[in-house]
């Protein structure tokens, strides 16, 4: 499977020698980081190996595998932890204790977290003993990065840019780094940071390290693999016959990395080949092997759930015909339909929309008063897609209106036909606030405080708005009664990228960001805030919704652990966890109530329109948004959600209205 080519191709070995006999294209986007349906059902059990360079998570509490070259080096329950100790150098470099000065081309991952603003990063194709390596200096006081190399302890810059997004201390962040041959590569979160391709000689091998030149960055998992080679062989089981051999798999990465792996059916001696379901093709009388061994395998990395094998199922299981109609009127909307059918030999797919699009202008007043003025016509767009498969999920999402000002990390508040959007960030720190009628945005009064990253409950026109940042983190909190924005009593922990729950009078802000993770609830009453008890895991960037402050949900975000997928109920007392997302994401959006809630939207490693369910218990998927983007906002109910603004490569005003299933 290659998802950068939207491809699903089938070979043959033999004796090392590899034919392609089929490749089919999947009906729709394959996207990184999203895991794709595929079950296995069996007796066996699966053995694991992994055929990489080096990787260490620390969980041994030991530095064995690593010689520590200068400085100090610990590990801790937060990893492996480098730092500056008496050195006059003020750097520690560390380094695998395997054969590594052989290694030549190589990927390296890693996720490190900085507790104070200094250097830190890599080291390739390091000899100490002549002093002669690169390496990859993430600068966290200049937002920058170095490539460096050193020649016998002398020191040439040959490339810096700047890193594609603000980073903070005490955050882990995923680092991939590539060295192939003279061409050096460095990408954090999955975004491109820096590519350099030497312009001459350049050294071929040497050791690999971390370094730090402050106390302390930790190192929490690192990985290094060969490029070119097949990575991981997880699964061998041999002499199948008949079977149906399903995986759950997930692409982690950018372009640079590349997932081999298919769902297949072998049928006697056919071949049929499925994605999630959908039917793909298939290679009749493919006789070369009949029996024979199953297994996995990835390049470089990628990340299995579960593996099953079970007995081949009869054709009436593996498929059958679905269709789905919908129709929505008003003054601007015509009709869309559209209909599924699939066999076990063959699949069609249709999607239809219709869309009228006229001007949009607007203008708001910014100031401690109240005031607005506004002008606006209205577009409206029904979209819906959908794909051939037998566990088609249900809802669809319809795209509406634009806002009349683009904007991310913006706050939410009210229903699907009358929503409320507040803050966020345009070109600057926005005052904006609009209201959505169910047709069109219209501007109203402006926050008297401009933030981003804040968070809100309420309804239309009786709302709350606290936390954020402007430059720097606030405990500021508004409320809103329909027609202009007043101070009041502020949070007790200033935060930013904050969860909430609640009315206006009765609501729940949870975790967030300040100088580290934070764990903090506070409920307000009307007049002012009180500590609840914290939740379990410390996260920020995070979603929630809920009816009242004690009846909660707190759900994804960002931990120490990285981006997670952590769900959490709040009854006024304390908070207990569930069951997780099946998408693990930060910046995306909820609403509804802790016992029926919508999530949707937000990133990891990429944006994602990933929609899911919660039914008080476990998280079900749906259809994905029509737009993949993070840090986006809601209103609204499970079954009638409002998704609006956010960020794609810029940031958007896109409006999506949800519906439940009415097929």
């Amino acid at each position: 499977m290659y998802p950068d080519l939207n491809v699903l191709r089938v070979y043959k070995v033999i004796d090392a020698n590899k034919t392609l006999l089929a490749e089919y294209t999947y009906p729709v986007p394959l996207r990184y980081s999203q895991f794709y349906n595929m079950r296995a059902e069996a007796e066996a059990t699966p053995t694991s190996t992994r055929e990489l360079l080096f990787y260490d998570t620390f969980i041994s509490g030991s530095l064995d595998n690593w010689n520590r070259v200068s400085g100090t080096a610990s590990v801790t329950g937060s990893g492996l932890r480098l730092g500056i100790g008496s050195v006059t150098r003020g750097i520690t470099l560390v380094s695998p204790e395997s054969d590594t000065d052989s290694w030549t081309n190589y990927f390296i991952w890693a996720k490190i977290m900085t507790s104070q603003s200094g250097v830190y990063g890599f080291v390739f194709r390091a000899d100490y003993d002549s002093e002669n390596y690169y390496t990859l200096e993430i600068n966290q006081a200049l937002q920058n990065v170095s490539l460096k190399r050193y020649i016998s302890g002398a020191v040439t810059t040959l490339k810096t840019s700047s890193l594609p997004f603000t980073t903070y201390v005490d955050v882990a962040y995923n680092f991939l780094v590539s060295v192939d041959q003279g061409t050096f590569y460095l990408a954090i979160d999955g975004e491109d940071c820096l590519s350099y391709a030497m312009p001459g000689a350049y050294y071929t091998s040497g050791d690999v390290g971390v370094f730090s030149d402050n106390n302390y960055a930790y190192v929490t998992d690192i990985e290094i693999a060969q490029i070119g080679c097949l990575g991981v062989d997880l699964v061998t089981k041999n002499d199948f016959e008949d079977y149906r051999f399903i995986v759950d798999i997930r692409y982690l990465g950018y372009d640079l990395w590349i997932i081999e792996g298919a769902t297949f059916i072998p049928l006697q001696q056919d071949l049929r080949f499925y994605l999630d379901n959908d039917f793909l093709g298939e290679l009749i009388n493919e006789t070369t092997f009949t029996t024979g061994s199953i297994g996995l395998t990835t390049y470089p990395r990628g990340e299995f759930n579960f593996v099953e094998v079970i007995p081949i199922p009869s054709e009436s299981e593996l498929i059958s015909p679905v269709t789905f109609t919908t129709t929505t009127t008003s003054s601007s909307t015509t009709s869309t339909s559209s209909s599924v059918s699939t066999s076990s030999s063959s699949s069609t797919s249709s999607s239809s929309s219709s869309s009228s699009s006229p001007t949009s202008t607007s203008s708001s007043s910014s100031s401690s008063t109240c005031s607005s003025s506004s002008s606006s016509t209205y577009s409206t767009t029904s979209t819906f897609s959908s794909t051939t498969s037998s566990t088609l999920f249900p809802g669809i999402w319809y795209t509406a209106t634009d806002l009349n000002t683009s904007r991310r990390n913006l706050g939410g508040s009210g229903t699907q036909n009358a929503g409320l959007s507040f803050g966020g960030y345009s070109t600057t720190v926005s005052t904006d606030t609009e209201k959505y009628d169910g047709q069109f945005w219209t501007s109203d009064a402006a926050l008297n405080t401009a933030r981003q990253y804040l968070g809100g409950c309420g309804t239309q026109s009786a709302s709350i708005s606290f936390g954020g940042s402007i430059t720097n983190v606030v405990n500021t909190s508004e409320t809103y009664d329909g027609s202009c924005w007043s101070s009041i009593t502020g949070l007790n922990t200033a935060r930013r990228g904050l969860g909430s729950a609640g009315i206006s009078t009765n609501c729940l802000s949870f975790g967030g960001w300040n100088t580290i993770y934070s764990k903090a609830s506070e409920k307000y009453n009307g007049a002012a805030w009180s500590v609840e008890a914290d939740m379990n895991i410390a996260r920020y960037n995070l979603a929630g919704c809920g009816a009242t402050h004690d009846a909660a949900l707190s759900f994804g975000g960002k931990a120490v652990t990285g981006v997670v997928g952590t769900t959490e109920s709040y009854n006024g007392v304390i908070w207990t966890q569930g069951n997780e997302l099946n998408d693990v994401r930060e910046g995306l959006a909820g609403c509804g109530t802790a016992s029926a809630a919508l999530s949707f939207g937000g990133s990891n490693f990429e944006n994602v329109g990933t929609t899911e369910e919660y039914d008080g218990i476990s998280w079900g998927m749906k259809r994905d948004m029509n737009s993949a983007r993070t840090n986006l906002s809601a209103s609204g109910t499970q079954a009638l959600g409002l998704g609006f603004g956010g960020y794609t490569t810029a940031n958007v005003g896109t409006t999506e209205e949800y519906m439940q299933d009415r097929g």
